[in-house]
């Protein structure tokens, strides 16, 4: 569909994890050493050549990327989240770290998001971000990437509205990429719990067999058996003892309301006979203690095989180091910000009735002006909007909503240091 080695050396890896490939006979070529975005923001796009933004089998144009409004209420969503991938986190709309408990004041001059905002302002001035997007919805963003119109995807859980089978087998579709000085956060596991809990009740009449189900669902074959169904029939395990699905149980995966099971399993479809807890008692994704792959099937070996496809293929050969998903490169090259699992059970405290006066104010103000900076056609344009932009939401109270946040963003690493 669209050939772009001239385009991905520049841009692609230092937007966005997920980017649109169409491998040619040399792979290499598609798999560039990563760039940042502040590399875009100071030199530019410029030194592309002049059909690097190509148009679709059907001549609509094609952009690097878009956005869209919808989901905003204060910062703009498509500049906030490139901070995603150094590693913070939403507060609000500050950003927090909790791998290094650095706090990303998007006002402050020369913040993370300023530079994020130069970075899609340069994209626009190149022609490579899309100029519809403020007045776009979701519907058509979608409709647009699935159409093939952007490159460069800002989740991972939409790209399947772009990729297929079909596409993947002509190596074409959304991969992953590293940015070169990313740490994207990687959330961990508390090793007492959450603020969910397994309890008996008082009138339980049979309360050892109740305990006696629930201890068995922390074993491996209870976890195993309550996801994916009988053993021997959905899965099993192989000759070196590691679970493996059957042709059956990637039917079932794959087409749970339509498989029939077999009427010695009680008949019906595989939907009918699923779990229906609406808790667990062990993470799914956790690694099996003592073995090498998850509880999820998505972390058996037979997982990356079974979805093998020449794209997946020459992206771990020729660029991931043989690594078979984006997570685990992202592990393989140590480029994660571990955050703690106390940062994750911390109840972030409620803004005060004036704190949530004075960010009613500057929000809109916020959203309106980012996008303005980003539609800058020139730097002096740019540097005006900023600065009306930081004016305008300080004299609403700015910076007193920013000090109540920080004293419960405080109070969360003090939550941190005690349950860590």
């Amino acid at each position: 569909m669209i050939a772009l080695a001239a385009v991905a050396a520049l841009f692609l890896p230092g937007l966005k994890l997920y980017v649109h490939s169409q491998l040619g006979e040399e792979t290499a070529a598609l798999f560039p050493a990563a760039v940042t975005p502040w590399q875009i923001a100071t030199r530019g796009a410029g030194c592309l050549p002049t059909d690097a933004v190509p148009e679709t089998e059907n001549g609509e144009k094609v952009y690097a990327y878009g956005g869209f409004p919808d989901w905003e209420d204060c910062v703009m969503k498509f500049t906030w989240d490139l901070m995603t991938y150094y590693g913070y986190q939403e507060y609000d709309f500050l950003g927090v770290n909790y791998a290094t408990r650095d706090v990303v004041n998007p006002l402050e001059d020369g913040s993370l998001y300023y530079r994020a905002l130069k970075v899609n302002n340069q994209l626009y001035r190149d022609g490579l971000f899309d100029p519809e997007s403020s007045s776009q919805n979701f519907d058509t963003y979608n409709t647009k990437l699935s159409a093939g119109r952007y490159l460069v995807c800002m989740w991972g859980w939409i790209i399947g509205n772009y990729n297929s089978a079909e596409k993947a087998a002509n190596k074409n579709g959304f991969t992953t990429f590293l940015i070169e000085d990313s740490a994207p956060a990687m959330q961990t596991l508390s090793k007492s719990g959450s603020n969910r809990m397994w309890a008996i009740g008082a009138d339980c009449e049979y309360p050892e067999r109740a305990l006696e189900l629930i201890d068995w669902l922390c074993t491996e074959e209870g976890m195993l058996i309550q996801n994916y169904g009988p053993k021997g029939l959905t899965w099993d395990y192989n000759a070196e003892g590691i679970p493996e699905m059957t042709d059956f149980g990637w039917q079932c995966m794959e087409d749970a309301a339509n498989t029939q099971m077999p009427a010695e399993y009680g008949g019906g479809t595989y939907q009918d006979g699923q779990s229906w807890f609406n808790h667990e008692t062990i993470k799914l994704e956790q690694m099996i203690p003592g073995k090498d792959y998850s509880f999820s099937y998505k972390g058996w070996p037979c997982y990356a095989e079974h979805y093998a496809t020449p794209l997946s293929i020459a992206w771990s050969e020729e660029y991931a180091d043989g690594a078979t998903s984006g997570v685990e490169l992202y592990r393989m090259k140590n480029q994660v910000s571990v955050q703690s699992p106390a940062a994750i059970a911390y109840s972030k405290a409620d803004l005060s009735a004036e704190g949530q006066q004075k960010r009613a104010q500057f929000a809109p103000v916020m959203k309106e002006y980012s996008w303005k900076c980003v539609y800058s056609e020139s730097d002096e344009e740019f540097d005006a909007n900023w600065n009306t932009m930081v004016e305008t939401c300080k004299s609403y109270g700015y910076d007193d909503v920013v000090a109540e946040k920080m004293a419960d963003i405080e109070n969360c690493f003090a939550y941190m240091d005690a349950n860590d």
